[in-house]
């Protein structure tokens, strides 16, 4: 009877020791902090992983427009003055972020193509028809929406023959390793771009494109002001 008694009590007092629970808690802590570490590096790698994705979609749709006018572009060994020429600043004068190329598309337009305000801008000229004015066009502006920049701006631009000492120095500046400019035919025009957002940080993007009407020993003037 009374190891009956007994074991009702023990039974009834039933709990956890001081330790038991120093234990828990601290095994908890451990789970806890190791948790919100995995969760912490999972969110940073979502987050650059996205930003990476978004400036590379940005950056696909801006070279792209730049390209389509670069590898059309018209060349001519002897009227060397309708050729492609790249201006430290645009060739009124006036201040881009970064370079500008002035070169003739395939309808034979002179064109512009810079950054500016933190967008691409391509700048066609007017063209005069001396024989039917009606003909004329008036000179024009283009660019993307803002919003096809998704937050992004650029905020430098700069061109380069591909094969030039101008092109060594902007990759140093740009941080972009193995230019060997060696490697590169004179038709060959390297474009850099730095894209920015308040959000995702920077995004850096180089590419090359060849002038497939000129020669691979071709002359690209540059102009400094």
């Amino acid at each position: 009877m009374k190891y009956k008694t007994f074991r009702q009590f023990h039974k009834r007092n039933k709990g956890t020791t001081m330790v038991e629970m120093v234990v828990s808690f601290m095994l908890l802590s451990i789970f806890v902090s190791s948790a919100a570490v995995i969760i912490f590096n999972v969110t940073n790698l979502y987050y650059h992983v996205r930003s990476e994705s978004y400036a590379r979609q940005v950056a696909d749709i801006v070279v792209n427009k730049v390209s389509t006018e670069i590898t059309g572009a018209y060349y001519d060994e002897i009227l060397t003055s309708y050729n492609p020429k790249i201006y430290e600043k645009d060739m009124d004068g006036n201040d881009v972020d970064g370079s500008a190329i002035e070169l003739r598309d395939r309808t034979n337009t002179l064109v512009r193509i810079y950054a500016k305000d933190g967008i691409l801008q391509v700048y066609y000229l007017p063209i005069v028809n001396q024989e039917d004015t009606s003909k004329s066009r008036v000179a024009t502006i283009w660019n993307y929406d803002k919003s096809v920049y998704n937050g992004y701006t650029i905020t430098e631009l700069d061109f380069a023959q591909a094969n030039s000492t101008r092109n060594a120095s902007l990759a140093s500046h740009y941080q972009v390793s193995d230019v060997n400019i060696n490697e590169y035919d004179g038709n060959v025009i390297a474009v850099y771009m730095k894209l920015e957002s308040g959000k995702y940080g920077d995004f850096t993007v180089c590419r090359f494109f060849r002038i497939y009407n000129a020669p691979k020993n071709a002359e690209i003037e540059y102009v400094s002001h």
